[in-house]
């Protein structure tokens, strides 16, 4: 802040935007809220629903907590005419410069027409640098959650069987320990596939012998979560889930051995270049940061799959925690196979964080 020149920043947070003001706050609110971070005072949080002012209070490490509601920007521009700041540039961080960049209109519109004489000086990727660096702490976490996140996968694969739907399998991983905070389950038949990568949205199709299951889910705790990839077959894996299995752990094993701090985003790319020389695509990135949710400023993917390419100018960090998940396709998204999980960028390279990352496809006798 010192460096921008900014005495405050005003961090806005979403249900879906959270983890910004998560971060300097220890808040997540249920629809919306505001954070006034000061260089030299205390912070101040206005929260955005009533009913749970004091569940806020109870968890929340900022000390000086009101509600806000729709009057929000109202009151925190007095806030800073209060401390007398009404003239001086205001920091603004988004809840994330990736998926969610802006606030409201309407209330950008009040803060301009509030502070015309002002700057609004953008610092959203300012505190995601900082997220970015995984201090000691948080990589504890993260191995806790990742334990939890295997578990979890243990379990689901004990319990697929021919009659479960894709949901019940969702409910499974939503009722092993640990909080939930990614569910994705898709089944198809190997004969005649329709999937190309785990579902976000679980379906209740009925699970028959035949059938592969591909899984991605995050467990954990504390605002983190793991994250690991799967797939398990009801009788014995077709000759074309084999190859693509195996391309996909194969290239998980030389993106895990090519990460290193100073590393680009090309040289990953490099590492599981067996995707596109196999003829496939991929739905999903190849790599995304990982760790508070999805980290933006890390997606990577590979030539040909637009939505993630080309990268940002960026080399991956020392303490960066992330999502390696090579998922080979073909073009027309009715077959894929996926594998991989959370994993740290230490000084000595990459190091895995999930133990089932990677496996072997599993083959349940039906």
């Amino acid at each position: 802040m010192a460096e921008k020149g900014v005495h405050a920043v005003v961090a806005f947070g979403t249900f879906q935007g959270w983890q910004n003001v998560f971060y300097l706050s220890n808040h997540w609110d249920l629809v919306s809220c505001y954070l006034v971070f000061f260089l030299h005072d205390e912070p101040v949080l206005f929260t955005g629903l009533y009913p749970h002012l004091a569940s806020a209070r109870d968890n929340a490490v900022v000390r000086d907590i009101r509600v806000g509601g729709t009057k929000s920007v109202e009151l925190l521009v007095e806030l800073l005419e209060e401390r007398g700041l009404a003239r001086r540039p205001l920091g603004l961080i988004e809840p994330d410069s990736y998926r969610l960049p802006g606030i409201p209109h309407r209330d950008m519109t009040h803060l301009q027409e509030a502070r015309s004489q002002a700057e609004l000086v953008p610092c959203t990727r300012m505190l995601e640098a900082i997220r970015r660096i995984k201090s000691d702490e948080e990589i504890a976490i993260l191995r806790t959650c990742a334990a939890l996140t295997d578990d979890c996968l243990s379990r689901v694969f004990e319990c697929v069987r021919p009659g479960l739907t894709d949901k019940d399998l969702a409910h499974q991983i939503a009722s092993s320990p640990g909080d939930t905070v990614a569910v994705l389950v898709g089944s198809t038949s190997m004969s005649q596939p329709r999937v190309p990568a785990p579902a976000i949205r679980p379906l209740g199709r009925e699970i028959e012998a035949g059938d592969v299951v591909l899984i991605e889910l995050s467990k954990g705790g504390a605002g983190y979560a793991g994250q690991v990839h799967g797939m398990v077959t009801l009788g014995p894996a077709t000759d074309c889930y084999l190859e693509m299995t195996g391309l996909a752990n194969d290239a998980y094993r030389a993106v895990v051995g090519a990460l290193r701090p100073g590393c680009s985003p090309y040289e990953a790319v490099k590492a599981a270049s067996m995707i596109s020389r196999a003829g496939y695509t991929v739905a999903n990135p190849l790599i995304h940061g990982f760790g508070m949710g999805i980290e933006p400023g890390l997606h990577v993917g590979i030539p040909g799959a637009a939505a993630y390419w080309p990268p940002a100018d960026f080399t991956f960090p020392r303490g960066a925690t992330l999502t390696i998940e090579p998922n080979p396709c073909n073009k027309e998204m009715t077959i894929g196979a996926t594998a991989g999980g959370l994993a740290l960028v230490t000084a000595n390279g990459c190091k895995e964080l999930q133990k089932l990352a990677g496996h072997d496809l599993v083959q349940k006798r039906v």
